[in-house]
């Protein structure tokens, strides 16, 4: 029995006193290499399980190198996930009964074989007290390794490892003198279980162990890319970009249109990627899986525990034409592919783009060009997405002046539209002015031929049809593409009849009485006036005398506000 136990403590001894050389890392750059430049989806055997996760359809059943490891080393590392109980848990270790027992007589049993002296029964006897258990022990995954750390058992000389792998048993793994190990050979398939054991040395050179009172577990499986972002950045275009995982040897990228499902896309040693193929109408939904590959030649990966959605953008708008028309500007332009329409932005002069018109053609005729100042435009495609409006990418801007090439101006009288004066926009100023749209040729007894009328002193903008009588009194009509703007006084307007878009702009106002007068009047309508469009009452969006205080009102683009003895200021 002396025997065999003295044979068991030689073995001991040899296996804690001598420190393991660390196993080279056998793996070559031609492995990672070969993955890098598979450009065909078709080459990779890769599926997404049911809960998310990417597993290899294939891989290399082929035996682990030895295990090795080292100590202190300086790696970023990640909170270790917590088992499934179906999986390799605490539940499913076989641990021997008696391990704190077993490594702690395996160190005894060298200090009973040591040789005495040479004089009979002076053999030493063990008094020394075992360290106390070590606190705080974690273990963490950092990158393809396993990195453990615990706080300083007192007057611990040193601590043994001991590790068991998925439903196996503990073995002794490594021994080290400081309070953190990184094990190198530490399994990505399956949980590797740690118990770490405090020894110190007695005055006979053996080593007295204490006891492990826990136990931690972890995977050597990389963390889930962080910061993972994605931004459609051209047509069909999406760039993601995420940070870079310690240990990734690259990165596999998902993606899912709309509804379809998650299929694998690309395979990049970078930390971005630039889809091209992506769609500009649906979602695009992506995940990034970090990989490294095993000494066996197995590709690992990490957990996606994110995904990021966008969408490509239109194309801009091209072939965009402005053509100076008799009072007008005429545009055009090439559909742009799964465009639902186009928004239209103009700047007059220096005065800034504004917001035009919206149509679903590749046409549109500016009627309210100026005919003095360049008109600059921009088109942008856009899709609906609900209540939104997606717009697609600027293109270039195009310019040109309306033509007029007719009557400048009507003084007061009586004409018959088509036939006198052409149909169109008109501004008519005046004093006391008073005009009438008749459906039949106007006669000083007859009022039922009236379909528009109105008395004032300013302007007033309308719009006359093909087939009307026009008639004005003690005023003058200009066509409204050389009609002056009428901006105001500092940001004021008095009385008159403004376009929203043209001689102000859209906004929230405060509307006041002017001084002196007993009240005011305000009237918001949805058009000039005119003989075609609606009752002059049916046209009225607001209106209100005023005749104490003041009132705010918000005006958009293309209606028209009437005041009368009021003033208005933008808020």
């Amino acid at each position: 029995m002396k025997r065999k136990i003295a044979l068991v403590m030689c073995i001991l001894m040899i296996s804690c006193n001598v420190i393991p050389v660390l196993a080279e890392d056998t793996q070559t750059p031609d492995a990672a290499k070969t993955v890098f430049e598979t450009k065909d989806p078709s080459t990779l055997s890769i599926s997404v399980n049911e809960k998310g996760g990417t597993e290899e359809a294939s891989r290399l059943e082929e035996k682990q190198a030895e295990d090795s490891g080292m100590e202190a080393e300086d790696v970023p590392v990640v909170d270790s996930e917590v088992p499934e109980e179906k999986q390799d848990s605490h539940n499913n270790i076989e641990e021997s009964k008696n391990l704190d027992e077993i490594v702690n007589a395996e160190a005894t049993e060298q200090g009973e074989n040591t040789e005495n002296s040479g004089q009979e029964n002076s053999k030493a006897v063990n008094t020394i007290n075992p360290p106390a258990p070590v606190t705080g022990l974690k273990a963490q995954n950092s990158g393809k390794y396993v990195y453990l750390k615990w706080n300083v058992s007192p007057e611990a000389d040193g601590y043994i490892i001991y590790r068991q792998l998925g439903k196996g048993s503990f073995k002794y793994l490594y021994i080290v003198s400081k309070t953190d190990f990184t094990d190198l050979s530490a399994s990505a398939d399956e949980y590797n279980f740690y118990r770490v054991y405090p020894y110190k040395m007695d005055n006979n050179g053996n080593r007295v162990v204490g006891k492990s009172t826990t136990y931690v577990y972890s995977k050597a499986t990389l963390p889930a890319v962080g910061n993972l972002k994605a931004k459609g950045t051209d047509s069909n275009t999406v760039t993601l970009s995420w940070s870079k995982v310690a240990g990734a040897e690259g990165y596999i990228i998902y993606r899912q249109i709309g509804t379809w499902k998650m299929e694998y896309r690309y395979i990049v040693s970078g930390t971005g990627f630039k889809d091209t193929t992506a769609s500009n109408k649906d979602y695009n939904f992506y995940r990034v899986y970090p990989y490294f590959t095993d000494k066996s030649g197995k590709m690992v990966l990490g957990p996606s525990k994110e995904y990021v959605y966008a969408r490509g953008q239109l194309d801009a708008v091209i072939q965009l034409r402005a053509v100076g028309k008799n009072g007008y500007v005429n545009l055009s332009w090439d559909w742009v592919w799964d465009a639902d329409g186009y928004i239209i932005y103009r700047q007059v002069g220096n005065s800034g783009f504004k917001y035009r018109y919206i149509t679903s053609n590749n046409t549109m005729q500016d009627t309210t060009a100026s005919t003095e100042e360049f008109n600059f435009y921009r088109v942008y495609a856009y899709f609906n997405d609900g209540e939104r409006r997606i717009i697609g990418k600027v293109g270039n801007y195009v310019y040109a002046k309306a033509i007029f090439q007719g009557q400048r101006e009507y003084s007061e009288g009586i004409y018959h539209v088509g036939e006198n004066i052409p149909a169109g926009n008109y501004v008519v100023t005046g004093n006391s002015c008073y005009i009438a749209i008749c459906s039949s040729y106007p006669s000083d007894n007859s009022l039922y031929n009236i379909i528009e009328n109105d008395f004032f002193s300013g302007n007033r903008y309308v719009t006359l049809h093909a087939g009307e009588y026009y008639k004005v009194e003690r005023g003058k009509t200009v066509p409204l593409a050389v009609a002056p703007k009428y901006t105001g006084n500092s940001g004021k307007y008095g009385s008159g009849m403004y376009l929203v878009g043209r001689d102000l702009s859209p906004g929230r106002y405060l509307i006041t009485i002017t001084p002196g007068s007993y009240n005011g009047y305000y009237e918001i309508r949805g058009h000039a006036i005119n003989g075609s469009e609606g009752s002059y009452i049916s046209d009225i969006i607001k209106n209100e005398i005023i005749d104490s205080g003041s009132r705010y009102v918000t005006l958009e683009n293309g209606q028209y506000i009437i005041l009368e003895r009021a003033n208005a200021v933008k808020k």
